[in-house]
């Protein structure tokens, strides 16, 4: 009988230049649409609005990093830093033994397998992460449950035999380590972040972990749990990135949420793709960043393996920090932030806040390796609109004390931030209400009525 991993070196074979860690250097985004059966017209056609689709592309780290810390990115905005892996000084961050098993292998089962093997989580730890694959022919995936890493990825290439794809994501170490740079207690495989590079302080930075793939899988349509940024730092391989704005938003997550956008596409996802706001190829060693809080996909293209690190940030801009109080306004539903860490996230703002507010009246040190904020924006009139923006939301009005009555700038920022009908703070007859919501537990799966889900969605809003 053939083992099963005789089974697996047959589906890992590619092809030589493969082997050899090659790739398609000279990979155009034209190039890239077709192999991805994505419309070419995105690569001429402007955006909804007439706007262009490509990203802002930085001339240098600081202009890039400018983005990531000061920049507006609810609307779709994305930058990217080619050649941003090197720039940054990140070449070495991620563990040399992932990196090798990457470049060996075609198929990301094997290669995870191979850096389990290696021990890239270090000496006495393995590795962890999640495991999904899409049948042959249908755009939704599925997920490889229960056990170690390990056994999840033996029993997905039985899939992977019957014609399936399969993905790699949030890999990570087993358990937390102290970070080598910070001493943090994190499960990060990479010893060294654009966070690292950046520094000074922002609201909330959070080392991620690692996604591995080959040609024909990503992510599907969705928006992160917490509305809030990405910084990924795409180290092997070609990927496909696409955003979508605010004024598509709700229309292509009813359209095609939950699906992967992989070839060929349906009739429905190649409408829904025409009215993305952003389009980009990421290349070896580019660094990109965009907000998670808007619907948006990725897929891998080419022969080789793709792997990317991805970072969360929320940055000090205001209309960020709108877009992430709308996103807690979900029903606390698969996908959702919880509403236990959800106030953890806030905790974190209001002490980065706070820190801005101290009786010297001096603000945490910006980001010194990041260039002024873009349009002539200072840091502390940001700064100040984010503080104004989050008092929006009773559970940090409560924490953050009144608004600073002299700065107009800050609160033409802050009321130039996108909001909805019912952002102002409730009254203080809700009290009790926010504190039996908060004892409530999870609705538990997908399946909830609108009424259901806008009465939770109203009671989580009160709540914050």
């Amino acid at each position: 009988a053939r083992s099963t991993v005789a089974a697996g070196a047959e589906m890992d074979k590619c092809s030589p230049a493969a082997r050899r860690g090659g790739d398609e250097r000279g990979l155009t985004l034209d190039a890239a649409l077709e192999r991805a059966g994505w419309p070419s017209e995105l690569r001429a056609s402007p955006g909804p609005g007439g706007v262009p689709r490509g990203p802002e592309v930085a001339e240098d780290v600081a202009a890039f990093l400018s983005f990531v810390c000061f920049g507006d990115h609810s609307r779709a905005q994305m930058c990217v830093l080619r050649d941003g892996v090197r720039k940054l000084g990140l070449s070495d961050s991620a563990p040399s033994a992932l990196l090798e098993a990457c470049r060996r292998h075609c198929c990301p089962v094997e290669a995870a397998l191979d850096a389990i093997d290696r021990e890239a989580g270090g000496f006495g730890d393995g590795l962890d992460g999640d495991v999904f694959y899409w049948a042959a022919g249908n755009p939704r995936r599925q997920e490889v449950e229960k056990g170690s890493l390990r056994s999840r990825l033996e029993r997905c290439r039985a899939e992977l035999q019957a014609g399936a794809v399969a993905y790699i994501t949030e890999l990570s170490r087993d358990h937390k380590t102290h970070h080598e740079l910070t001493g943090e207690y994190c499960r990060s495989l990479v010893c060294k972040d654009v966070k690292d590079c950046a520094g000074g302080r922002l609201p909330m930075w959070d080392r991620g972990h690692c996604f591995i793939g080959s040609e024909g899988v990503g992510s599907c349509m969705h928006v992160d749990q917490a509305w809030w940024s990405n910084v990924g730092k795409n180290f092997l391989g070609y990927k496909l990135v696409a955003v979508w704005g605010p004024a598509e938003a709700a229309s292509a997550l009813e359209s095609c949420g939950g699906e992967m956008f992989r070839k060929p596409l349906t009739a429905k996802q190649r409408e829904v793709l025409l009215q993305a706001a952003r389009i980009a190829l990421l290349g070896p060693g580019d660094v990109a960043s965009f907000s998670g809080g808007l619907p948006h996909i990725t897929v891998v293209v080419g022969d080789t393996l793709n792997l990317t690190g991805y970072e969360s940030i929320v940055n000090w801009h205001p209309r960020n920090a709108a877009l992430l109080l709308r996103g807690a306004e979900r029903p606390e539903e698969p996908g959702v932030l919880k509403c236990s860490r959800l106030k953890g996230l806030l905790d974190d703002l209001i002490e980065a806040v706070e820190l801005c507010r101290r009786s010297t009246g001096e603000r945490p040190p910006a980001p010194p390796a990041a260039a002024a904020p873009p349009r002539g924006e200072t840091v502390e009139a940001l700064q100040e609109g984010f503080r104004t923006t989050l008092m929006r939301r009773r559970y940090c009005a409560r924490q953050l004390g009144p608004v600073s009555e002299n700065d107009g700038e800050s609160d033409s920022l802050a009321s130039d931030a996108p909001s909805e009908p019912g952002d102002d703070l409730p009254g203080d007859e809700n009290d009790k209400e926010d504190a039996s919501h908060e004892e409530q537990p999870s609705q538990g799966g997908l399946a909830v009525t609108q009424v259901e889900g806008e009465s939770e969605a109203k009671r989580r809003k009160l709540a914050l």
